[in-house]
């Protein structure tokens, strides 16, 4: 995934993956429904506050998205979509494979789900796959 992180600020995680949400159903209308989209939510910190961006999002080969933490980024959380052929609305097996080898890396790191009924996830630990917990969209700005 590319490093180039959005223009918009954002004061929480949470936030800044909805704006990377909201990017990838605005900018791939319906391509989110066929393919996994995934993008990273980073920290980034000054001297006076500390704020939070999304990576641009990048779709995958097929229904899988490439999960690479990009160097030089402060990842505070995975996000990505489940295209409408997967029927579930859970986290899969495999993210929580991922979910382990990113904590390995990025300790600290969430993970965010929107599934192919829209509906938002997120696991913070273990426990929290495969269901995952759901989190309430809100609206906010993106690029």
């Amino acid at each position: 995934m590319a490093g180039e992180i959005s223009k918009t600020v954002y004061d929480t995680r949470d936030k800044a993956a909805m704006g990377g949400f909201f990017s990838v159903r605005e900018h791939h209308k319906t391509e989110w429904e066929r393919k996994e989209f995934g993008f990273f939510v980073v920290l980034v910190t000054d001297k006076t506050k500390v704020t939070y961006h999304y990576t641009e999002p990048e779709s995958g080969e097929g229904t899988r998205v490439n999960q690479d933490i990009p160097p030089g980024l402060k990842p505070r959380g995975f996000c990505h979509t489940h295209p409408k052929s997967d029927s579930t609305g859970d986290f899969g097996a495999d993210d929580l494979e991922s979910f382990k080898k990113a904590v390995k890396v990025a300790g600290g790191i969430f993970f965010y789900l929107m599934n192919p009924f829209q509906e938002l996830r997120y696991a913070q630990v273990e426990d929290d796959f495969l269901r995952g917990k759901s989190l309430q969209w809100i609206q906010v700005p993106f690029d």
